[in-house]
């Protein structure tokens, strides 16, 4: 078989802001392509040891770039300094000797979290750090915590060259972090001239720290998920808004409560925090709903993470409005789903209990549309996600112009209306090749610079579901397979030179039709692969 001239996935993901690294070969040497990634939001996925987490989990806008969106009080920042691991990206911050000399990072809502920098002395041996009530003071001399106070813990890592990791974590912070120069244990009274170095800043959620995670911008970082797939599967998905204001806070009062009483961090939730609230219900038929304005005759989708401490629990959930279906949760968390179609302009998520018993809840979660996407996390107001958008462009000498073939191994998340799944183009629809789902059939679109209309061809039905398909294009000789099935009989269209030079993926060849959908590998290859080739690759 003919070696790949791009290929992305497989088990080998690499992302960074902005971009995911995929590879390409050319004359047998290896290079990596850096996809083009775009979101301009955050999003969710499930971590390698089956953790809802935000992409990326670092917090922070910017965690080692202290002179942008880090707000410098009494204070000034120089960059290239010498740092751990002999890098040269520490900063040096310095202070005025007003007293309170610090640096503020972006803020935070209210929640447990755990804050790490990396630090080193300067001709000043301590720093405080705050976070919430939280307060903690660090002697760089001596590598010891000098007092801390209103937090879950504390401690001080050596990392070498006399740099130390500095780690806290508070049950409940909010606002910004911030960083003080100080002179003693308990003082931030400064003098003119004062300074340490600092590296690597990080707020990830929980009482943990995890391992540093870089940002820049935070919003355009690739999600890879490893939910029921070891290999990891990168997530694409469509824009969604989660209506719901408060989707881990249920003692808020927009949900209305009856014969239940809220414990709120009772149990470690799904994100592996201890932020999932527990309801005891206290009759048959207790319950919570809230309220939430929709569209008449729109179809929206409610979800929600549910378990039980010990045994079973039945309930009834969807709208008050509505139908609503039965649930059963046990000691394993469980999203539970459900579409409708709003009959007013006024829909009520509810929970109720058929009967008397506790429940643990956590994430939930409404949506316009035929079916859940990945979990949106709100707190206050509702908060949208971005559509997902990866491409390659100016590879014009790795696609075959005349010839060549497209595979993805994709697992289809839905099969209603149409979505683009992966093609090559010139920025258009006038030369392009082309797979998509239209319904619950795969589509082959091949269009040349030369034909006065596209050649499609249709496959028989298919499921949601983990699906290997190919197109392989040829003068006279196109091929489409599906699960190792050929599609098609042999096509007779005539391909000359073009200028296919784009690669996408999730959308079509104008950015539109965005899918739902998880990528395990993606491969363009610049021959037309036989069709015993085609059948062994997507089988």
């Amino acid at each position: 078989m003919a070696e790949p001239t791009i290929q992305l996935g497989n088990g080998n993901w690499a992302g960074k802001s902005d971009s995911l690294l995929g590879f390409s070969i050319q004359n047998g040497r290896f290079y990596k392509q850096e996809f083009t990634f775009s979101r301009t939001t955050t999003g969710t996925y499930t971590d390698s040891e089956g953790y809802i987490q935000e992409m990326p989990y670092n917090l922070l806008q910017q965690s080692n770039n202290f002179d942008t969106t880090w707000v410098l009080t009494n204070t000034t920042i120089t960059g290239n300094q010498s740092g751990i691991y002999n890098s040269t990206d520490a900063w040096k911050l310095v202070g005025n000797g007003s007293n309170n000399d610090r640096i503020n990072s972006n803020s935070l809502s209210s929640g447990a979290y755990t804050f790490s920098i990396y630090a080193k002395a300067g001709n000043s041996n301590f720093v405080a750090v705050v976070l919430g009530s939280g307060v903690v003071y660090y002697n760089l001399e001596s590598g010891s915590i000098g007092s801390q106070e209103s937090v879950t813990s504390a401690s001080i890592e050596s990392v070498g060259n006399e740099w130390y990791r500095l780690n806290m974590s508070v049950a409940s912070g909010s606002g910004s972090v911030q960083v003080y120069i100080a002179n003693a244990v308990g003082s931030v009274n400064t003098s003119n001239g004062d300074f340490v170095y600092i590296q690597n800043a990080q707020v990830n959620s929980g009482t943990s720290a995890k391992t540093y995670f870089p940002t820049t911008t935070r919003l355009n970082m690739p999600r890879v998920d490893y939910l029921n797939n070891s290999n990891g599967s990168l997530i694409l998905e469509p824009q969604r808004t989660n209506l719901l204001p408060y989707s881990e806070d249920f003692s808020d009062s927009s949900w209305v409560k009856t014969n239940c009483n809220i414990t709120s961090n009772n149990s470690t939730s799904p994100e592996g925090v201890q932020n999932a609230t527990k309801l005891d219900f206290t009759t048959a038929s207790g319950e919570i709903l809230r309220t939430t304005s929709v569209t008449s005759g729109q179809q929206y989708t409610l979800s929600f993470y549910a378990k039980t401490e010990s045994g079973t629990l039945d309930f009834n959930f969807g709208s008050i409005s509505f139908a609503t279906v039965s649930g059963t949760a046990t000691t394993e968390w469980q999203r539970f789903e459900i579409v409708q179609t709003a009959a007013s302009s006024t829909r009520y998520p509810k929970i109720q209990t058929t009967e008397i018993g506790s429940l643990l809840l956590w994430g939930a979660q409404v949506e316009q549309g035929s079916y859940a996407t990945s979990y949106i996390p709100t707190s206050g107001s509702s908060v949208t996600r971005n559509a997902d958008m990866c491409s390659l462009s100016n590879i014009a000498d790795r696609i075959g112009q005349t010839e060549g073939t497209i595979y993805v191994d994709v697992n289809i998340l839905s099969i209603l209306g149409n979505e683009a799944i992966v093609g090559v183009n010139s920025g258009g629809y006038t030369n392009h090749a082309t797979i998509q789902r239209v319904g619950n059939t795969i589509q082959f679109v091949r269009n040349s610079a030369t034909q006065s209309g596209a050649t499609i061809v249709t496959s028989s039905a298919i499921n949601i579901g983990s699906h290997k398909i190919a197109i392989a294009y040829k003068s006279g000789d196109t091929a489409c397979f599906l699960n190792g099935t050929q599609v098609s009989t042999t096509q007779t269209q005539t391909f000359t030179n073009g200028t296919l030079n784009t690669l996408r993926l999730g959308a079509d060849a104008i950015g539109s039709i965005p899918i739902n959908g998880l990528f395990n590998n993606a491969i363009i290859y610049s021959q037309r692969l036989s069709d015993t080739e085609l059948a062994a690759l997507t089988t």
